[in-house]
């Protein structure tokens, strides 16, 4: 399966996610955005796609920050060029070889593009440039659209993304990559001959970026307080309210995600079980949630902890806020005429998610991490996993999709939550 991108850590964690919430879970065609006729002959002036623009008006500003980022590092790092390697997803982050790539191009290669009149499939780098520009510019429109619906739900995620933002510029203004705005398209191959860095060398920046923040005691509090008092205020939802959500709304296969609530989120080590929740979490439901299933039962979810690794837990385990989530496939129908193309989606959600469990039951008694893996996590799998990793690979060996950020070696709970491959069918609260 192609796939977009998810996000830094949702960068890409999201960018180019593409799926509201609503239309995740009905399987509905997104509206094509239709843009009017710019002047001809603008040279590199930016036309302003109108149509596009008015969209942006109902756009939270961190999701168009994000997505504003995320079309600045397209063009900075020269994402418009085809990959010199072809790789499948399945193969995709299964080591740090994949950094020979750019992880945007990467991610440009892998979507399923069909052509609206013929039905044909269509390839993003056999596009001309004007056509690269414009869709683009109207698949991050999406990006943010589906970024809105999903603060809108969880209104701690934006506090998240903000600081992603913030991170992710810093490095943008290091490498002094010219700002892009989402509705605003240059004519002609000049747009694209602008100063660029290489992509490698910009990523492991980024990526290092993160793991300063993530490693910044400041963004740590709680882990100042170990072995003493540590109060997280976070709140608690009845065992028997979370089996009768399960009940009603998961099947197994399904993945279940608390989003971190102490507002910060480079907190990502767990620090033993009964704080697990602070930093965020997930798990899979490992069977079909009945009125006759124990809350003890150790067989309900596969879940991943540093003690013991791979196993299996009960519903008792997860007595706070979190997300039933399934997982799904996306589609982007095309029609090019020139600034009067539209685009919209097709999200289609797996028929099997026992796939999930079942892949996920092959890996009991793997080990979690080492502390020091922690940052590069998705390179460790199978071998070591987290709780949020051992979702993403099953997700890639199940389905072939992408559930995490597409250029970011870590999974995170949010990443998981915010993905264009994932929806959400039930919130527990």
């Amino acid at each position: 399966m192609k796939k977009t991108f998810s996000s830094p850590l949702m960068l890409v964690s999201f960018i180019l996610l593409t799926m509201l919430v609503a239309s995740c879970a009905n399987n509905s065609l997104n509206t094509p955005p239709m843009v009017e006729n710019p002047e001809e002959n603008q040279g590199n002036q930016p036309t302003e796609l109108r149509s596009v623009t008015d969209q942006l008006r109902s756009i939270d500003p961190e999701a168009l920050a994000y997505c504003n980022n995320a079309k600045t590092i397209m063009y900075g790092t020269s994402a418009f060029e085809r990959p010199k390697a072809i790789q499948s997803y399945e193969m995709l982050m299964d080591n740090d070889s994949s950094l020979v790539e750019n992880p945007m191009s990467l991610r440009l290669q892998s979507l399923t593009i069909e052509d609206e009149e013929s039905g044909k499939s269509v390839d993003f780098f056999d596009m001309s440039v004007e056509q690269k520009q414009v869709f683009v510019d109207m698949l991050l429109v999406e990006d943010a659209k589906m970024l809105t619906e999903k603060i809108n739900v969880a209104p701690e995620f934006k506090n998240m993304l903000q600081r992603e933002n913030l991170i992710t510029s810093r490095v943008i203004e290091r490498n002094q990559l010219v700002n892009r705005e989402i509705g605003l398209v240059h004519s002609g191959l000049r747009s694209l001959s602008e100063k660029t860095v290489d992509a490698k060398d910009f990523f492991k920046e980024l990526y290092n970026e993160f793991e300063v923040e993530n490693n910044t005691p400041s963004t740590q509090p709680q882990l100042r307080g170990i072995g003493g008092s540590i109060s997280f205020n976070y709140p608690k939802v009845p065992v028997k309210r979370v089996k009768y959500f399960w009940q009603k709304y998961a099947r197994r296969g399904d993945f279940i995600v608390a989003i971190p609530n102490h507002f910060f989120p480079w907190a990502y080590v767990n620090v033993g079980k009964n704080v697990r929740f602070k930093v965020g979490h997930a798990g899979i439901i490992n069977k079909k949630i009945t009125s006759s299933t124990d809350l003890d039962d150790k067989s309900s979810t596969i879940e991943c902890y540093t003690d013991n690794g791979v196993q299996g837990l009960n519903i008792a385990n997860w007595d706070t806020p979190h997300y039933v989530m399934g997982i799904q496939k996306v589609k982007y129908v095309w029609k090019w005429r020139g600034f009067k193309s539209g685009l919209y989606k097709v999200t289609t959600p797996v028929s099997n998610p026992d796939a999930l469990a079942n892949w996920a039951n092959k890996y009991r008694g793997h080990e979690y991490v080492k502390w020091y893996e922690f940052a590069t996590a998705k390179w460790f799998a199978p071998k070591r996993f987290t709780c949020t990793t051992l979702v993403w690979w099953c997700a890639k060996k199940a389905y072939g999709v992408n559930v995490s950020s597409w250029y970011s070696p870590l999974v995170t709970p949010s990443g998981l939550f915010t993905d264009n491959c994932t929806y959400i069918r039930a919130n527990v609260m």
